[in-house]
């Protein structure tokens, strides 16, 4: 971005220059490192379809065409909201024509790359929990009709299935899914910023109001990767508790032993998808941090 678009916008001292360069770094190093990064995912990537293929084979997903719907409509929503806010972004810095577009092409694409990289991720995790859903399903079939002699083997078979697919997501996205989480809180701390210092230069446009749209766009990216797992590791609890049901059903002997077997796996190896540097992604790393930003307001307050 150059000087001059920085300088029209408000942007004076050495702090306002290395806090949106150390944005536009971020979002560099991010994007760059998800491509490079790509082909040494794709062994990870094979065992997740495999592991699909397998719990496939036993419990067809419950709602693949919804969710594969979903994803399509999900993804052109974004790709279409994402050209709107990068043409409001170039009229913003100034640059109202398309030979603006040689200054920032290189950083939308990286930034593009980045959301990209996190649909996928999304993509994968709703997957899974069709399949978890479809799982919950089956036992609960079993439970209503008390006969499950048949199938209790299956169902072993598609929860190690299943944890060997969570696992195998966290592999594949280990330092990626931290990375993503990280840019979102950068911005959603570098974003406010730039905005308060464009709100108060002598030039107000309000085209400069468009970083509004990039606070809710980083805001949203965080929701979206953190509700996808907390909403499939819900439906994993739910699995917990018809495995705990089966106990108590009028079952033979044998039969009980087998899911006791089960339901000490189910204690012992519990879903759980996290990251290099997070032990869990759920809803209260969203809380964690918020609660972090009040308590730091409130101790500049005093």
């Amino acid at each position: 971005m150059t000087a001059a678009s920085f300088l029209s916008l408000g942007f004076r001292g050495t702090i306002d220059f290395f806090i949106t360069s150390f944005e536009v770094s971020e979002i560099v190093s991010s994007g760059f490192y998800f491509v490079v990064s790509t082909p040494f995912r794709a062994k990870n990537f094979q065992i997740i379809l495999k592991n699909f293929e397998k719990i496939d084979t036993i419990v067809p997903p419950t709602s693949t065409e919804g969710v594969r719907k979903k994803s399509i409509f999900f993804r052109s929503g974004v790709i279409v909201f994402l050209i709107i806010l990068y043409i409001l972004d170039l009229f913003m810095w100034g640059n109202d024509s398309w030979a603006g577009l040689n200054n920032y092409f290189a950083y939308y694409v990286l930034c593009t790359v980045g959301i990209t990289h996190e649909l996928q991720y999304w993509h994968l995790v709703s997957l899974m929990q069709d399949r978890v859903i479809a799982f919950n399903d089956k036992i609960r079939s079993n439970i209503e009709r008390s006969k499950v002699l048949d199938n209790v083997q299956d169902i072993i078979k598609i929860h190690d299935c299943v944890c060997d697919t969570v696992d195998a997501i966290n592999s594949c996205f280990n330092i990626s899914a931290s990375l993503l989480i990280l840019s979102c809180y950068i911005n959603l701390v570098v974003c406010p910023y730039v905005l308060f210092v464009m709100m108060t230069s002598n030039e107000i446009n309000v085209l400069n109001f468009v970083y509004f749209i990039w606070i809710f766009l980083h805001i949203s990216r965080i929701m979206v990767l953190v509700n996808v797992c907390h909403s499939c590791e819900e439906e994993n609890q739910k699995t917990n508790g018809l495995i705990l049901r089966l106990l108590i059903s009028e079952l033979g002997v044998d039969m009980k032993n087998e899911i006791k077997v089960l339901a000490k796996k189910v204690c012992r190896k519990k879903i759980r998808f996290s990251s290099y540097g997070l032990s869990k992604i759920d809803r209260r790393l969203i809380l964690s941090f918020y609660q972090y930003i009040l308590d730091d307001f409130d101790a500049v307050q005093l």
